[in-house]
């Protein structure tokens, strides 16, 4: 059996914080007519992205680091 870390709760309501900012973001972005990356993974649940051994949360990483060389 292995073991998971916790995530801290500070942690889990940064996020959420986050994804809601963004969300509304894209919104606004969308009616502006303005140009931006967005990436959609259907079918995966909350923060799985914090789960490194997926190996979509290994293509998020990734994603985000190009995005950030860019």
């Amino acid at each position: 059996m292995k073991y998971i870390h916790p995530v801290r709760p500070s942690f889990l309501s940064q996020l959420i914080q986050l994804f809601l900012m963004l969300s509304g973001r894209r919104k606004r972005l969308e009616k502006e007519g303005q140009e931006f990356d967005y990436f959609e993974y259907p079918g995966m649940f909350h923060v799985w992205m914090v789960l490194t051994m997926l190996p979509e949360s290994k293509t998020v990483v990734k994603q985000i680091g190009d995005l950030v060389r860019e």
